[in-house]
C-alpha cells in the first residue's frame, strides 16, 4: 500500500495524458519520490502501455513494485529492461537490490559485476560492488575457501584503484580481511634448492622468493643442499622480512617432499645433487620450476623456457607466484 499522507500536505498528481511522454515520465518519478506508490505504478503502467520497450520506465516501475512487495513482478520487469538494454547499468542494479533483500549476497554480486561492465557507471555502484566483494570474502575465509577469498579481495582492490582511496571504514575492513586471510590460510610446503657454488645459484632463487612474497601468502620453505653459511644467513633474512617459515632439510631426498606443494631451484648447470631432488619430485608428481642458466644442460622444452628465469629474478618470481596461485 502507498504511504499515508495528510490531506493538507502538498502532493504531486498524475500527469494528464495530453502531456508529452517525457513530462509524464517526470511526473511519475515525482509520485514515486513522494511515496505515492499506487499513483506511481498507475502512471508507469500507462507509459509502458504506450511504449512497452522503454527501459528506464520498466526500471522505475520495478522499483515501485519492489517497494509494495511485488518482488516477482519487479524481477520480471527488470529482466525485460535488461534484455532491451543490456549495456545500461540500472536494470542490473535493480536486480542486485532484489537479491540483497533476499540476503542473497552472491546473487547481488553477480548483478553488480554486470553493472560495472556497463558504460557510464556511477561511483556509488562501484562502491556497492566493493562492499559486496568484502562481504563474500569474509564468508569465504570463514568457510576456509581461501582462494575464493583472495580472488574477491583482489577484485575489490582493483575496483578501489579505479575509484581512488577507499573510505576509512572500507579501508580498515580490507586490511582486517587481508590479515584474517593471511593468518587463516594454512602454510604450503615448498622444497627449495639452496646450493650456492659453481653449480647452484640459490641467492638468485632467494631474491625471486623475496620479490614474489606479497603474492604467496603463508609458506614453509624447506631448503635442501644448504651447505653455505652465506646462504643460510640469507635464508634467515628472508624469513625475517617475509614471515615465511624456513627449515633446513638434511635427510634423504624422499623425505624432503612429504606434503610438498612444489620444488624450486636455480642452477648454473644440471649438477647431480640437483638431479636427485628433481627426479624425486617427478616421481611424486610434485610441480617444479628448475631454472638452469646453461641452456646446453636443458633436458626438455620446459628447461629451455625456464632458462631466462635463471638470469632474471623478477621473471622467476612471476613464475613462482603463478605456480602457487
Amino acid at each position: 500500500m502507498s504511504e499515508k499522507r495528510s490531506d493538507t500536505e502538498a502532493r504531486p498528481t498524475a500527469a494528464p495524458s495530453t502531456l508529452p511522454f517525457p513530462e509524464r515520465f517526470g511526473k511519475a518519478n515525482e509520485l514515486l519520490s513522494a511515496g505515492d506508490l499506487d499513483g506511481a505504478i498507475a502512471a508507469y503502467e500507462a507509459l509502458i502501455a504506450e511504449r512497452p520497450r522503454t527501459g528506464m520506465v520498466l526500471v522505475k516501475l520495478a522499483d515501485a513494485k519492489r517497494q509494495v512487495g511485488e518482488r516477482a513482478a519487479a524481477f520480471d520487469l527488470l529482466e525485460r529492461a535488461r534484455e532491451i538494454a543490456p549495456d545500461v547499468v540500472w536494470p542490473h542494479v535493480g536486480l542486485a537490490k532484489l537479491c540483497d533483500e533476499k540476503k542473497d549476497t552472491a546473487g547481488a554480486l553477480v548483478h553488480l559485476e554486470r553493472a560495472v561492465a556497463c558504460e557510464n557507471v556511477p561511483t556509488s555502484v562501484r562502491t556497492d560492488l566493493i562492499r559486496h566483494l568484502l562481504t563474500v570474502a569474509h564468508v569465504a575465509i570463514t568457510d576456509q575457501q581461501f582462494q575464493k577469498a583472495e580472488d574477491w579481495l583482489r577484485q575489490a582492490l582493483a575496483h578501489e584503484q579505479e575509484l581512488g582511496p577507499m573510505s576509512d571504514k572500507a579501508g580498515q575492513e580490507m586490511e582486517t580481511l587481508l590479515d584474517r586471510l593471511a593468518h587463516s590460510r594454512p602454510s604450503r610446503l615448498v622444497v627449495a634448492d639452496a646450493c650456492q657454488d659453481e653449480n647452484g645459484h640459490a641467492l638468485r632463487l632467494l631474491q625471486a622468493l623475496r620479490l614474489a612474497a606479497p603474492e604467496l601468502g603463508r609458506l614453509c620453505l624447506r631448503f635442501v643442499n644448504a651447505d653455505s653459511p652465506d646462504v643460510q644467513s640469507e635464508i634467515d633474512l628472508l624469513a625475517w622480512d617475509t614471515g615465511f617459515t624456513v627449515e633446513i632439510h638434511e635427510g634423504p631426498p624422499a623425505e624432503a617432499f612429504e606434503g610438498s606443494a612444489c620444488f624450486l631451484a636455480v642452477a648454473k648447470r644440471a649438477y647431480s645433487g640437483l638431479q636427485r631432488y628433481r627426479q624425486e619430485a617427478a616421481q611424486r608428481s610434485v610441480p617444479a620450476i628448475v631454472a638452469i642458466e646453461t641452456c646446453t644442460d636443458a633436458e626438455n622444452a620446459t628447461d629451455w623456457a625456464f632458462s631466462n628465469s635463471a638470469r632474471d629474478p623478477a621473471d622467476l618470481a612471476g613464475r613462482i607466484a603463478k605456480l602457487l596461485s
